[in-house]
């Protein structure tokens, strides 16, 4: 009606309810083929920028709802290509930020880590992801963590790199699960523990972490693993530990893993000493160029002869 007031949560819901109208349909492919598909283009995107417009109204009002929605569409890329202005998203974070909003001000820590509509700066995206950390954002407290850890806009310090990487993971946040496991296999900022550097990285795989799930099934780190139970590296002396990871790194295939298989087999170390099955994975060793398997079997065992292996 004439003489109504048009509030900023009105432009902003305005906005919201345009865009969700239009959901996923901004890609150019969705409308290629026919004059009146891209007719139909060139109406979302006249309808878009209606939409950025009210927003901008909003967030010139400091409506800090449209300022986050606003620096989205700004920063989107895919399907809003049109839009791109990291400059004037960073100015609309900023904004935000000062007013303590803690997801403005990671957006804005981000821009100033990879000098996106501004110059990079990595002491102010330290400064931003701080502000942002202490209100609980845990994507900030592992990208501070992570700082800390490199030592890039702060001077490095793993303690505090733990701490903020651990309250990260304590929000079930996958990511920094899985880089406080490596934390503890690293002994940085912590005291080196396996035990609770495999937990940490479980964890992370079961919150769907790919890097964890790939972690746990290399090979390599299996075997190294299975070392650190054996020598009582950052856990205790444990040889049945050491013999269940050197398993899985043999299983593989991982010829180091498959010698000390061997080895465990035929001294009982970890496991029932058996002679045969001993021989089986140092002949799996020696078939790929493990020099000690190699001379295990030609030396201790004299079960197989040199070309026996030769012919493999």
């Amino acid at each position: 009606m004439p003489g109504d007031i048009i509030t900023a949560q009105d432009q902003y819901e305005s906005a919201l309810k345009l865009i969700e109208i239009m959901g996923g349909t901004l890609s150019p492919v969705a409308y290629e083929g026919s004059a009146k598909r891209a007719a139909a283009f060139d109406e979302m995107r006249r309808d878009v920028l209606v939409a950025i417009d009210w927003l901008r109204e909003a967030a010139a009002q400091d409506h800090v709802e449209a300022i986050l929605l606003l620096g989205a569409l700004l920063t989107a890329g895919e399907g809003f290509d049109f839009l791109l202005d990291e400059a004037e998203a960073s100015k609309w974070f900023r904004q935000a930020a000062e007013c303590g909003n803690m997801v403005a001000q990671d957006a804005l820590a981000r821009q100033y880590r990879t000098g996106r509509g501004v110059e990079r700066d990595d002491e102010r995206a330290a400064h931003w992801f701080t502000k942002a950390a202490k209100q609980g954002d845990d994507d900030a407290q592992l990208a501070l963590g992570l700082m800390y850890l490199s030592g890039e806009g702060v001077a490095q310090d793993y303690r505090k790199a733990a701490t903020w990487v651990r309250k990260s993971a304590d929000q079930n946040n996958a990511r920094a699960q899985f880089q406080l496991a490596l934390l503890y296999l690293n002994g940085q900022g912590v005291r080196k523990d396996v035990a609770r550097a495999v937990t940490w990285v479980r964890i992370a795989a079961d919150g769907d972490c790919a890097t964890a799930r790939d972690f746990l099934g290399d090979a390599e780190t299996q075997f190294d693993l299975a070392l650190c139970y054996l020598r009582g590296d950052g856990a205790k002396k444990n040889a049945a530990m050491a013999v269940e990871w050197a398993q899985k790194a043999a299983a593989q295939g991982y010829p180091d893993a498959q010698c000390f298989m061997g080895e465990a087999y035929s001294f009982g170390d970890g496991v029932a000493k058996n002679i045969p099955e001993a021989v089986k994975w140092y002949r799996k060793a020696a078939k790929q160029g493990n020099t000690h398997a190699q001379g295990r079997l030609l030396v201790k065992h004299g079960l197989v002869v040199l070309g026996e292996l030769q012919e493999h």
